[in-house]
């Protein structure tokens, strides 16, 4: 996706009440409090139906330390055995929009 290397993600939407988007911001911050390096990027990205996405470039010790090399596995098979994986109850919470993005089929 272009950040220059492997980044930790968050994304947060709403859930019963609208909350407003600098509240998803804080939050969606506050889940990467303790990783990642904003020195080396950060990226907000205010998505469909209220989703907010924060992006952030793991640290050179993260990387180095976990050896983790990031991979994109959106429309793949993997991530259709990953989705076939998940209990009931989370395919049933997965909105159809997500599904078409991330699993690339038709459920």
């Amino acid at each position: 996706m272009g950040f220059g290397g492997p980044v930790w993600h968050a994304s947060v939407s709403y859930h019963g009440r609208q909350n407003l988007h600098g509240e998803r911001l804080g939050r969606a911050r506050r889940m990467l409090d303790g990783v990642g390096d904003p020195a080396l990027g950060e990226w907000t990205e205010y998505g469909n139906h209220g989703v907010v996405h924060v992006r952030r470039r793991l640290s050179h010790v993260e990387i180095l330390i976990t050896g983790l090399m990031m991979r994109d596995i959106r429309r793949t098979h993997e991530a259709r055995l990953r989705y076939g994986a998940l209990p009931i109850q989370s395919k049933r919470a997965v909105p159809e929009f997500v599904y078409a993005d991330e699993v690339g089929a038709p459920r």
